[in-house]
Formats: C-alpha cells, sequence, structure tokens
C-alpha cells in the first residue's frame, strides 16, 4: 500500500464486538493519536480489516487482560465510536494508511485548526482494506 509513504504510531484505545465470523473476539478498535499540548489521547479511525484470524484471537488474547470499566477522562471521541469496551493505554501500533481526510467524528488534529480560529476540522485515516503493519512496538509512554 503507497497511501501516506509513512507509517503512523497509535495507540488503541478499545474494540467493538466482533459478529459473524468475528463473534468472540473483537472485531474492530478504536486508534488515537497523542496530543502532547493537551496530554490527550485524540480519536484517529477505526480499524477492523487487514487481520487474519490468528491475529485477532491474539488481540483479544492481550487486551482482555487490560480493560477497564470507562474511558479515561483523556481519551478524545466523539460519542458515536463509543467502544463496547475500553483498554488502558498499553499498545502502540504501527500502521500504514490510504490516506488522511477530514471527519466530522474523529478528533486528532482539532486542536491545531482551533488554535487558528478557524472552523474545526478533524482528521482521519482511510485505511482502505489493507493494514500493512500492525505491530506491537511500545507503551505510549515511553
Amino acid at each position: 500500500m503507497e497511501g501516506l509513504g509513512d507509517s503512523v504510531d497509535v495507540v488503541v484505545l478499545g474494540a467493538y464486538y466482533g459478529k459473524g465470523k468475528r463473534t468472540g473476539v473483537y472485531g474492530g478498535y478504536l486508534l488515537a493519536c497523542y496530543d502532547e499540548e493537551t496530554e490527550s489521547f485524540q480519536s484517529l479511525c477505526k480499524i477492523g480489516t487487514g487481520f487474519s484470524e490468528e491475529a485477532l484471537e491474539t488481540h483479544y488474547n492481550f487486551f482482555k487482560d487490560h480493560t477497564i470499566p470507562k474511558p479515561k477522562p483523556y481519551y478524545r471521541f466523539h460519542e458515536s465510536l463509543a467502544c463496547d469496551v475500553w483498554f488502558d493505554t498499553v499498545q502502540v501500533w504501527e500502521i500504514k494508511a490510504a490516506d488522511l481526510s477530514l471527519s466530522p467524528k474523529h478528533l486528532a488534529g482539532v486542536g491545531l485548526v482551533r488554535r487558528r480560529v478557524l472552523p474545526a476540522p478533524r482528521h482521519q485515516l482511510s485505511l482502505g482494506s489493507h493494514v500493512a503493519a500492525c505491530k506491537c512496538a511500545t507503551r505510549p509512554t515511553d
């Protein structure tokens, strides 16, 4: 996937229960980037494609031990993106995306525009149907 040309490091905030053949594992994830200025994790995209059945099982087994009852106060996301299950920010994924586009729901980058006193478009990644890299890297605090 050519896409953005570089990978993006994101944190997994939460997951959505799988349906159909994905019953019993998480079928999709809400990903975020970290804003140092506001010390918050801002939603960037949802991801659900590009995973093998083995990867879905691996992620489910890892994250089931890191669930939290509700999102942390510094998780920034649109209410329509609320996850079925929330996680501590314990894992960073490296992903590749097709492109970057404006989003009415994802909150990544909203502060950049607000500081310029303009309407506040938000950014989201368009992942298409492939994730070129999804690897466990480091903890978000590292």
